[in-house]
């Protein structure tokens, strides 16, 4: 990331946005200065059946398929369309990429404007 970023002819110290944000360009999103872009993807979770396995944070739930089933186009757009009518707010946004790509897109008011200060001090 910081390669793409510097050959852009941007300064990497100072904008270290993640993957988030290219990908939510490429779905035609426009972000606002303070706004936070992820990159998300639909996974598939399954009941962990095995009796007395739990993960470290207590969850009996264990990742089955990192693409959702590798879901259609149309497929993907209803789950997404349910995320923001759930999930969804006035700050939060989800997109619907290409493939098993998708966006999120976090308008935060009272983000910090260094999002990566510990990062560029180090």
């Amino acid at each position: 990331m910081v390669t793409q970023v510097a050959l852009l002819g941007n300064d990497p110290r100072k904008y270290c946005s993640g993957l988030g944000t290219f990908e939510i360009f490429s779905f035609d999103v426009i972000l606002e200065e303070r706004d936070v872009a992820f990159l998300c993807h639909l996974v598939t979770l399954e009941l962990n059946t095995e009796q007395g396995e739990t993960t470290k944070n207590g969850s009996h739930f264990i990742l089955a398929d990192t693409e959702a089933g590798c879901l259609d186009l149309e497929e993907a757009r209803e789950l997404i369309d349910l995320l923001n009518e759930h999930r969804g707010s006035e700050t939060i946004q989800f997109y619907t990429g290409e493939q098993h790509r998708y966006g999120m897109d976090w308008g935060i008011d009272s983000f910090p404007s260094s999002s990566c200060s510990s990062w560029r001090e180090a």
